[in-house]
């Protein structure tokens, strides 16, 4: 007699086809490859999407027999499920914890924590949507960022169990309701995907249609005693067709498909339909047979959901330890090991648990629960920095996100400056206290890092922030991000807020950017002149006003990752020393630019200069450290450190806080 709650749930089966194993072998060596040469595979991430419909065929198809057989019980069905998703899962949640607390620093291992929770609660995919935007980690620096899809596919399968069993026993007309279903959520991905592109790949309801293409093919199926019908079967080159043609479009996608594709109709659609028409092709198709039924590729795909799980980490903290970037030689090694874990995992982990004798579903939900609370307490804990130190700084680095984006009263006067309107994400409207505004600081994230040490130094003044991320405060800038081609939409709102200060009755207005950049290369830039035109535009207009105008020149731009200075816990050793760069490296780099900008200002009044690096840098070096203390977020976002050694020069030589004496 089995002891209460290991009893196996009733045998449900349907006819095995090594064809799908072999599939799920491409979408995850897809994945892989791209991880490891994204220039070269750029459309390998539509590996998830095969293996969305792979898993809305599989899933359906045990849930239709069921439904037949007229055995269905949903707690059946979500056992099943946890004994298949939370062994692997589990496994690797207690290794990027013990990985974690060895390497990351404490705002990563917080972050780290935070994603624990969120693929312990499979609402991966919502929460980092929430992180999405502007000022977002870069995606290599998230272990756990692949969980997202994990997430999509239970949140979908809390609900179509009962769905399904509903529209089996209550229409006739079951693929009609599946196909109408797949059909809304398109719609849904490609409204999001024109509106807010994030929300088009993390939320669940853009996502469900490419799951319900693979229900839609297992209720077909169903109905009939093969895959094709009858008259298709008399003509078995249809079948062979379609995989081919299945085949050809999933192949594009792997390498025709690049993240700057539109979402959905390519970079999603064609995978999409390219996987419905290998499965609908059947286990006989040549394609299906000979390539996707081979013995190497069936156990690739037996091992895939384990060898999904493991990749990414070990990538992940590779990147973070290694800031510059791992090499392929570096990220071939991490997939080779990931395969390793994989197959045992498999075998050691997954194939026992789900074996007679069966392993009690309570341990595995308790397994689950630890990792749930334990990810908690790393959150609460801030990264358990103090356990955890000593680091060599008294600050470590964070990601830069700024304390407040918005005061309601600045919003409540000033809203009306941004165009077309105010981006709760991107855009900086901040008074430091209520009234006329003495200086206000124009600009992106390095002017709101400048606000912040120039209004924590200096309470004399009523200091307010305007500007928007990415934008750069001159008349005429535009263009877009180089990566994404997204539009920066910068010039309405810039030209609105720099006429707007030029009004308010301020008695200095603060002009700060991060030029090198924005005229470097790293972002498109829109055909209305170079740097030179559009600053002489600009300090023309606020000259007229009689306001006087700083031009605070960049930041230097650190060669490394400040985090390479703070020793991590298992690498105590592999500390830079010293924390700094020769200036000739940023005099050479930012000569040209502020060569332009100062001669802009030749014979205009009320204009002044100011360059941070008299405070960062003496003749030698540009330091990233000071006294314990490191001066930067990043490469090019001061600290609260930093900005403070920044403002409080700046304050000593431009007079800032005597402009309204």
């Amino acid at each position: 007699m089995r002891s209460p709650g290991t009893n196996p749930v009733p045998q449900v089966h349907t006819e095995y086809r090594a064809d799908i194993d072999g599939l799920r072998a491409i979408a995850i060596l897809a994945v892989l490859a791209f991880h490891v040469a994204p220039k070269r595979v750029t459309g390998g991430f539509v590996g998830v999407d095969i293996f969305f419909v792979i898993s809305g065929f599989l899933i359906s198809s045990l849930l239709i027999v069921a439904l037949k057989k007229g055995v269905f019980s949903y707690s059946d069905f979500y056992v099943r499920r946890i004994r298949r998703i939370f062994p692997a899962l589990i496994v690797v949640f207690v290794f990027t914890l013990l990985a974690g607390w060895l390497l990351l620093l404490p705002d990563e291992y917080r972050q780290l924590g935070k994603h624990v929770v969120a693929g312990s609660l499979f609402t991966s995919n919502l929460v980092l949507w929430s992180e999405a935007g502007y000022f977002d980690a870069a995606s290599a620096l998230k272990p756990l960022l692949h969980l997202w899809s994990l997430g999509i596919e239970e949140q979908f399968y809390i609900a179509w169990p009962l769905i399904l069993a509903l529209i089996w026993r209550r229409s006739s007309a079951r693929s009609g309701w599946i196909a109408a279903g797949a059909l809304a959520s398109l719609l849904v991905c490609w409204i999001l995907a024109q509106r807010e592109p994030a929300a088009a790949f993390y939320l669940p309801v853009a996502r469900f249609w490419q799951l319900l293409v693979g229900a839609l093919l297992a209720v077909a199926a169903s109905q009939r005693t093969s895959y094709l019908s009858e008259a298709v079967l008399r003509r078995p080159w249809v079948s062979h067709a379609c995989a081919w043609v299945g085949a050809a479009l999933i192949v594009e996608a792997i390498f025709a498909v690049d993240s700057q594709s539109s979402l959905p109709w390519h970079r999603a659609v064609v995978p999409t339909v390219g996987t419905a028409l290998l499965i609908a092709a059947g286990p006989q198709a040549h394609v299906n047979k000979r390539v996707l039924s081979t013995k190497i590729a069936v156990f690739i795909g037996l091992i895939s959901y384990p060898l999904y799980l493991w990749h990414w980490p070990l990538l992940s903290f590779l990147a973070i330890v290694d800031p510059p970037g791992p090499t392929a030689a570096y990220k071939v090694a991490a997939v080779l090991i990931a395969l390793l874990l994989a197959i045992g995992t498999y075998f050691l982990i997954e194939k026992p648990v789900r074996s007679p004798p069966y392993t009690r579903v309570a341990w595995l939900v308790s397994g689950s629960a630890l990792c749930l609370l334990a990810g908690i307490a790393v959150v609460a804990e801030s990264g358990f920095a103090r356990q955890r130190g000593p680091w060599g700084v008294r600050n470590t680095p964070s990601r830069f996100e700024p304390a407040q984006m918005q005061t309601a009263a600045c919003v409540h006067e000033y809203a009306r400056l941004f165009r077309p309107a105010l981006i709760s994400a991107r855009d900086f409207c901040i008074e430091a206290r209520p009234g006329r505004p003495d200086v206000v600081v124009v600009g992106d994230s390095h002017a709101n890092r400048l606000f912040d040490g120039l209004r924590n130094l200096d309470t004399s003044e009523a200091y307010i922030n305007l500007g928007r991320g990415s934008c750069i405060p001159f008349l005429g800038f535009d263009g877009a991000w180089a990566d994404t081609g997204e539009p920066l939409v910068c010039e309405s709102t810039m030209r609105s807020i720099l006429e707007g200060s030029a009004r308010m009755g301020a008695n200095m207005v603060i002009l700060h950017g991060f030029f090198t950049r924005a005229y470097g290369g790293g972002l498109r830039l829109g055909d209305r002149g170079g740097i030179g035109a559009q600053a002489r535009s600009t300090l023309e207009l606020l000259s007229k006003s009689r306001v006087r105008t700083l031009v605070v020149l960049d930041v230097p731009v650190l060669p490394f990752e400040p985090s390479t200075c703070v020793a991590r816990p298992a690498i105590r050793s592999i500390v830079r020393v010293p924390c700094s760069f020769p200036r000739r490296i940023w005099d050479a780099q930012s000569e040209s630019i502020n060569s332009e900008l100062r001669a802009a200002a030749a014979g205009l009044e009320n204009v002044s200069f100011f360059d941070p690096a008299s405070a960062l840098c003496d003749e030698r070096v540009c330091h990233a450290e000071h006294n314990g203390e490191l001066l930067y977020l990043d490469t090019h976002h001061l600290s609260p450190a930093g900005a403070a050694m920044v403002g409080a020069q700046l304050l000593t030589a431009s007079g800032v806080s005597h402009a309204s004496r």
